[in-house]
């Protein structure tokens, strides 16, 4: 039933300002946000992962209800990456590791449905790059905190949602160096990848010497983005 009252409330705040001209689009998104902070507050308090869920849906279907959809407004950014940092709260309570997933991915989903416009321009191109980057450590990081840290075996579901954080953002990151034609850039990129990765191994070794396979995961990673740092960082 409480689950059921954040999808009315979120359909209310949409119909009052969408259909009925109630409530401006800022006092609806505001709403929303409400919504979407009691949906989490009260998923880990009761241990409902069913409201974590509706509390997700609900946050990241906000944009697309009231209809912002300029990318170059670094608002939408900042609100995406507020609605992550949640998710990462979230991760600190509970092990709930496909919360983390969906949220990566609708993160990523963001950044390709409404970063096309944006990064037709150089201001555009940065503000993308510090989404998607922080996009990519909030997952690593929540990652850290629910499994690394308390020495929880990492899931194939984990394992397949590391690899697409990974290519997915190194993806995007290159189209956009692409456009403006700095590779020289991209390559301090995959220079700082291989490192944090290198890192991420090495806690692995720490905090959680059983888990071999995420700790060959990182491995991995940072020997790929070290052999294309030469390449990037040279290329004419």
């Amino acid at each position: 039933f409480m689950g059921m009252g954040f999808s009315i409330l979120y359909f209310a705040f949409f119909a009052a300002s969408n259909l009925y001209s109630l409530l401006t689009p800022l006092h609806a998104f505001a709403c929303m946000i409400g919504v979407t902070v009691t949906a989490g507050i009260l998923s880990t308090t009761y241990h409902a992962q069913m409201i974590a869920w509706l509390g997700l849906i609900g946050g990241y279907s906000t944009p697309m209800l009231i209809g912002s959809q300029n990318a170059e407004n670094i608002g939408l950014y900042a609100y995406l990456t507020i609605l992550n940092c949640g998710v990462l709260g979230i991760a600190m309570a509970r092990y709930w590791p496909l919360l983390n997933c969906a949220s990566m991915l609708a993160s990523y989903y963001f950044a390709f449905v409404y970063g096309v416009e944006a990064t037709k321009n150089a201001d555009g191109i940065v503000a993308c790059f510090v989404y998607l980057s922080l996009v990519h450590v909030l997952f690593l990081t929540s990652l850290v905190i629910q499994n690394l840290r308390k020495a929880i075996p990492t899931s194939l579901s984990q394992h397949l949602a590391l690899l697409a954080n990974t290519i997915i953002y190194w993806t995007w990151i290159f189209i956009l160096y692409l456009k403006e034609a700095t590779l020289h850039e991209a390559g301090l990129i995959a220079l700082s990848l291989s490192a944090l990765y290198v890192a991420l191994a090495y806690y692995c070794i720490y905090k959680n010497k059983a888990d071999l396979m995420v700790r060959n995961i990182f491995n991995a990673q940072a020997c790929i983005f070290l052999a294309m740092t030469t390449p990037l960082l040279f290329s004419v």
